[in-house]
């Protein structure tokens, strides 16, 4: 197979069928969770609150879809040779490259749909229902939604490829994704989330790309039931709080890896202040996560 090539046709198969299903569950827990969630804020006055847990609700999904798209393409044997070595079509795997590539990907289409939305789409629908024409307003949510997940795939192959870097070869012609200068050692998503929580306040050292994006994933992954028990929560009039104590709990091990991570590049851990800038700061520290850590050892520790 041919490194080089950024995907196939059954890894586009299963990110399609990842977001059919994205969508289906989307719909469902729209009706069941959050429409009542919304007409109870509007009621109360808490209308302001209602952007703010649609784009986190968005970002829960997204993130969602990761695992299940990872999981679709494995049934598949889709796994393109830039994830995994020649041989490895059906494997259950990604790598720090691949879920640093999604996440800014997925940063990147947010942007992109925001933008619709204020320059015409919010008008469009306004159009429908005024002429008449409200149910046309699924089938034209639905064609660009399509639209923006096939744009967010190409950026998405894209920047995989790009935060490959060149792949270094080994025996037998399989090739490793995540190597620099002496070894980057290969970590697995068990593996990477033990060592986070046993290095849960030592910002000291360094962190390759998957101890830091499989935590990432791990956040993620833990967000969304916490989330879905929140909005219950809310429903029934009960203060929310599992959300709380999950971003308490989980706080300082994040900081931890991300400026042990920031370390593995040889920069200061304070360019994790970076994120308090609005929009451009979080980009640019998606993109240094991103990177392949220093050849050898640096300031920090050895590789």
């Amino acid at each position: 197979m041919d490194r080089a090539k950024l995907t196939n046709p059954l890894e586009i198969l299963a990110f399609a069928l990842s977001q059919v299903i994205k969508i289906g569950v989307n719909a469902a827990l729209v009706r069941v969770a959050l429409a009542p969630l919304y007409s109870q804020l509007l009621r109360t006055g808490g209308a302001m609150l209602i952007f703010p847990i649609s784009i986190a609700f968005g970002a829960l999904l997204w993130f969602a879809a990761l695992p299940l798209f990872i999981l679709l393409r494995m049934l598949f044997g889709g796994v393109p040779p830039v994830v995994a070595a020649s041989g490895r079509e059906d494997a259950f795997t990604s790598s720090g490259a691949e879920i640093g590539a999604y996440a800014l990907a997925y940063v990147i289409e947010a942007v992109l749909f925001s933008a619709a939305t204020w320059l015409g789409l919010t008008r469009i629908y306004t159009s429908l229902r005024a002429s008449g024409h409200a149910t046309m307003i699924l089938p034209v949510s639905l064609v660009i939604a399509a639209l923006f997940a096939a744009i967010f795939f190409l950026i998405f192959i894209g920047l995989r490829r790009a935060f490959a870097g060149p792949a270094a070869a080994i025996p037998g012609g399989a090739v490793t994704l995540d190597t620099a200068g002496g070894g980057e050692p290969d970590v697995g998503f068990g593996g990477a989330i033990a060592r986070c929580f046993q290095k849960y306040a030592i910002f000291r050292g360094r962190a390759r790309r998957p101890e830091y994006w499989y935590w990432v994933l791990f956040s993620v992954l833990l967000g969304i039931p916490t989330t879905i028990l929140d909005l219950l929560m809310v429903v029934a009039r009960v203060p929310p709080f599992i959300g709380l104590l999950a971003t308490l709990g989980l706080f300082l091990p994040g900081l931890a890896v991300s400026v042990r991570r920031l370390h593995d590049r040889d920069r200061s851990g304070w360019f994790v202040l970076l994120s308090l800038i609005p929009l451009i700061g979080p980009i640019i520290l998606i993109i240094m996560f991103c990177q392949r850590g220093t050849a050898g050892p640096n300031r920090f520790g050895p590789a």
